[in-house]
């Protein structure tokens, strides 16, 4: 039988079914045994009346009894290890159902809350949100209360719409995140080949690969070409990764988590499909809202691998996030990175349904993709 925590458990439960017998057998001798010493304490006193005949058969009978009382011991010792084997294998499954109960509650809030035709409001979307990043041992701050009022507003305006809260990572921490929900949530479709496909592949050559390392870099490409990236701040501006997370802490659009990881709340289209286009990849960002990050892409489709909804098409989504072609100006602390308006690269999140795996990648801005190109966000922020 295979070493599985399943198996494990069963084992732990049938060392229980055991020591319940036996705990039944030693409690059965130790009340015997009791008897025996009480009968034979009785019988004592009756022969130590005749003192000529206590002298040799009194000790006897006492090594019997201390005999009888030994074996009460050693009843009561194999006893209590059999019923603590027994308390092991009982909480083992105690804490197994427990836990899946909670996934099972989990799912059924996340299932509803993926459905469109239900009506949700703030609190009720900010609760599931809290329940399923509880699930992946991350805890979800509170919206600001201007956050909210704003969010409110768009869901007025946007019935269908979720709020999908996303921690803001460094990129080199995003596959964290998917192999944690495949690790946690049973329902998940990700490849079982997890040497070859993980849950989530990003590049780490080309610009974008490169800057992905390390994302308030520049990438030289050796012919006078200088790349970065860019993320569209609240003001309009094209800044950089550490500048957009000051940008969005400024405008009020994210909260702080305990260890200072700032959240997004993302208005978001959270169906299995969002709506597909055929405009280029420049275009479909021109609409990006500010807080369509990545990491919002990401928690979307970890909460469809959570109830096991994926998608069975390719899609792209794209983000908040491309490579733009930079000016270098000064140097030393008077160094500065010109950002022009239109982005090189787009990057967008892939989903490959045959590998049953997530890709960051990149298209260049005038790429349409054939359909398969979209975004999630709902609503407009810039």
């Amino acid at each position: 039988m295979a070493d599985t925590p399943e198996n494990n458990v069963g084992r732990h439960i049938e060392l229980g079914l055991d020591a319940a017998y036996a705990a039944d057998e030693a409690f059965d001798t130790r009340r015997e045994a009791q008897h025996d010493i009480e009968a034979l304490d009785r019988l004592t006193k009756k022969l130590l009346i005749p003192g000529d005949m206590s002298a040799d058969i009194a000790p006897s009978l006492e090594a019997e009894r201390d005999a009888a009382d030994q074996d009460f011991k050693a009843f009561v010792a194999i006893g209590e290890k059999h019923i603590g084997v027994g308390t092991i294998g009982g909480n083992a499954m105690a804490g197994i159902q427990k836990e899946s109960s909670e996934t099972w509650h989990v799912e059924g809030s996340i299932e509803h809350f993926l459905n469109p035709e239900n009506k949700l409001d703030l609190e009720d979307q900010l609760a599931v949100m809290r329940e399923f990043w509880e699930k992946l041992g991350e805890d979800v701050p509170e919206p600001s209360a201007e956050q909210k009022e704003a969010l409110k507003a768009t869901l007025e305006a946007n019935p269908n719409a979720r709020i999908v809260a996303s921690p803001i990572l460094p990129p080199t921490h995003r596959p964290a995140l998917l192999e944690k929900a495949k690790d946690t949530f049973p329902k998940n479709t990700f490849s079982d080949h997890s040497d070859q496909n993980r849950p989530l592949w990003m590049p780490k050559s080309s610009a974008y690969g490169s800057l992905l390392n390390s994302p308030d870099s520049i990438y030289d490409d050796g012919h006078g070409n200088i790349y970065a990236l860019g993320y569209k701040a609240p003001d309009g501006s094209i800044v950089s990764w550490e500048n957009y997370k000051k940008a969005l802490e400024e405008a009020g659009l994210t909260a702080k988590g305990a260890d200072t990881t700032q959240w997004a709340f993302t208005p978001m289209d959270v169906g299995v499909k969002s709506e597909r286009t055929y405009e280029t990849a420049e275009d479909i960002h021109k609409k990006v809202g500010v807080s369509e990050t990545p990491e919002s892409l990401l928690t979307v489709q970890m909460l469809h691998q959570a109830v096991g909804t994926p998608n069975d098409e390719e899609h792209v989504d794209f983000a908040n996030e491309a490579v733009y072609k930079v000016k270098i100006k000064g140097r030393g602390e008077d160094r500065k990175t010109e950002f022009p308006a239109s982005p090189f690269d787009v990057a967008g999140l892939f989903w490959d349904p045959g590998d049953r795996q997530f890709s960051l990648v990149y298209w260049h801005n005038d790429d349409d993709g054939g359909d398969r190109f979209g975004r999630r966000g709902v609503g407009s922020e810039v």
